[in-house]
């Protein structure tokens, strides 16, 4: 399914301050002193987290709403790294000085990882009654929200409409050599991705596109946004990337259009934002208030019209404008949690199948290949 350039709708940017795309692996948010509610009294301090969400520019604006609301005045730390993301979750499971209320993360495979840390608690927001519940943790760990969807994106003066790939499986075509990209394939919605092309192919079927993509000398880039910016340079011709990023780039003119892969075959996946309270909350009435309310149908048509364009999962939220409506696509049917549990060996196939793979998005002394963060 092709989607226009002309179905973006511009949005004036609000409190952006990293660009959209770029890796954002932890969140810390915290309330500094009590804040009075416009019509009433003073608010509880708070101390709050967020784990790698989508953006920061997709935080800040509905924080800011939130602060409006409620009079909270909320401090804000972001963290790019998964890894010492997944470290300042576990400090706080013996540090009192490191305790938080929330977690907001984008993509259930760390949430879940978490989760059997016991670094989450168990919560069922009231808001969330609409969300399918397969988007949701079977205990009540998590709850997801605000879904990207993980799209195919072309240069439009080097590939005709005709000839853009249906399918993610099309970029092990051999007509594809050395024009494509992905971003790191062993973090976040990369590797859920293929953790769920696993679950869906099988290993066998799976691993011969995986040395498909090897011969076709698929290029690994640091970011989403870095794959963006190699297919509006002319670098490369095609990349598979998350729908966020895709939407600020053709609301910004740039020469690159999208599609929605897989429609007519095993679906598109769709990756969730997930929302969880922290199991030694501090503040726990207060967590589970933010919570309520970043789940809502409000929050979520807030997220729709973002500069981050995140599909709602509440029936009849409006979608982006730049997508078709959830129910007139087909959705990648996967449990994200029997997918996030075949992470660990996915890395492991795809470090044997690929070997070693330089990505410009790693730290000093982090070593190639796929690895566990943390």
């Amino acid at each position: 399914m092709l989607i226009s350039p002309g179905r973006m709708i511009a949005r004036r940017r609000v409190g952006t301050r990293v660009r959209l795309g770029d890796v954002v692996g932890a969140v810390l948010i915290g309330v500094v002193g009590s804040g009075g509610c416009r019509d009433s009294g003073p608010t509880h301090v708070v101390e709050l987290a967020v784990l790698a969400v989508p953006n920061r520019s997709t935080v800040e604006p509905i924080l800011q709403e939130y602060e409006r609301r409620t009079g909270i005045t909320i401090r804000v730390v972001y963290e790019p790294n998964a890894g010492r993301a997944t470290t300042l979750a576990r400090q706080s499971a013996t540090d009192d000085n490191a305790r938080f209320d929330v977690l907001w993360v984008d993509e259930p495979g760390l949430a879940l990882r978490l989760k059997y840390d016991g670094i989450l608690g168990s919560f069922r927001p009231v808001s969330s009654q609409g969300i399918p519940e397969r988007f949701k943790d079977v205990d009540g760990h998590w709850t997801g929200f605000a879904a990207r969807l993980r799209v195919l994106v072309y240069h439009r003066n080097r590939v005709a409409p005709d000839d853009v790939p249906r399918s993610v499986l099309d970029l092990a075509d051999p007509r594809w050599k050395g024009q494509i990209a992905i971003a790191d394939p062993c973090v976040g919605p990369v590797v859920l991705h293929f953790a769920a092309l696993y679950g869906e192919l099988g290993d066998a079927a799976a691993d011969e596109f995986v040395r498909g993509l090897k011969t076709n000398e698929i290029r690994f880039l640091g970011t989403d946004r870095a794959v963006l910016d190699a297919i509006a340079g002319g670098q490369i011709a095609v990349g598979l990337t998350n729908s966020d990023v895709v939407s600020t780039a053709v609301e910004a003119e740039e020469p690159i259009a999208m599609r929605l892969p897989d429609v007519n075959g095993m679906g598109v996946l769709m990756i969730p934002s997930v929302i969880a309270l922290a199991s030694r909350a501090p503040h726990p009435a207060e967590g589970k208030r933010l919570i309520e309310y970043l789940v809502s149908p409000d929050a979520e048509q807030r997220l729709a019209v973002s500069v981050g364009a995140h599909m709602p999962l509440h029936p009849g939220v409006g979608s982006p404008r730049a997508f078709p409506a959830l129910g007139s696509f087909k959705v990648m049917p996967i449990d994200y949690a029997r997918t996030a549990s075949r992470i660990q060996r996915v890395r492991g196939r795809l470090n044997a199948l690929m070997g070693p793979v330089h990505r410009s998005s790693r730290d000093a002394g982090e070593p190639d290949g796929c690895w566990e963060p943390g």
